[in-house]
């Protein structure tokens, strides 16, 4: 693309966004397990404990039976959290909530739509929202209630998708998003997500090229760095009214 854009005399500019944690599949459950023995080992002694301490109900990559009442308490169970409070949760935005509906019932209607789930004494405890698309498990959204935060509802929940996927001769799990910490404790692999732009020589489009080329990049950081005090900050008053 780079090398045609400039054959066409335009300017192209190559945007790095992400790099997304992947776990493959290689092997089996047990040799991946023992990749990290001891942090693995510590999650399957959580979801046992769950399950003698509790009364566990667990749905892995299952279909939903009504999928609209499963969806409004999965969201609920987010919004209820630390992200409601930040704001970033699907249900802060009218449009973020529709969105990730259609998705949910466009892939229902293909069949590849699954909800993973862990309730506990009747109280839904995590969450995973999920694609099963060409042998592999894509994980869109996921949250926990933080009241259950001692058992990591959420980890366990991803390692016993693992499990499943596994047992279903998947290729892989995309994680999808960022290199968060607890993504990497888990992936396996990863891949880099790029954005093309090539722009025409005019007046108005080298503009554009000069400001996400040099301008953008700039702003972004000053926005994020403004922005992480105040989001632990929410996610430490979350924890406390709790």
């Amino acid at each position: 693309l780079a090398r045609d854009s400039r054959g066409a005399g335009r300017v192209a500019l190559v945007e790095s966004l992400h790099t997304s944690p992947i776990i493959d599949l290689h092997a089996d459950f047990g040799a991946y397990m023992r990749l990290h023995p001891t942090r693995f080992g510590k999650l399957a002694k959580l979801g046992r404990r769950m399950r003698r301490d509790h009364e566990a109900e667990v749905a892995l990559l299952e279909v939903p039976k009504n999928l609209d009442s499963e969806l409004d308490r999965a969201f609920a169970l987010e919004a209820a959290g630390w992200k409601g409070t930040a704001g970033t949760a699907i249900d802060s935005a009218s449009e973020t909530a529709s969105f990730y509906r259609s998705v949910a019932r466009a892939y229902h209607r293909l069949g590849e739509f699954r909800l993973s789930t862990i309730a506990l004494d009747g109280e839904l405890a995590a969450f995973d929202f999920c694609l099963l698309h060409s042998r592999r498990l894509w994980t869109l959204k996921c949250a926990y209630d933080e009241s259950f935060r001692r058992l990591s509802p959420g980890l366990v929940l991803l390692l016993w998708e693992v499990e499943r996927s596994f047992e279903l001769g998947l290729e892989a799990v995309e994680l999808l998003g960022g290199r968060e910490e607890y993504k990497l404790a888990f992936a396996t692999s990863e891949r880099e997500h790029l954005r093309f732009r090539a722009y025409r020589r005019r007046p108005a489009s080298l503009a554009q090229f000069a400001y996400r080329r040099w301008a953008r990049p700039v702003l972004r950081r000053g926005y994020r760095q403004s922005r992480r005090p105040r989001l632990s900050a929410r996610r430490s008053a979350s924890r406390a009214a709790r």
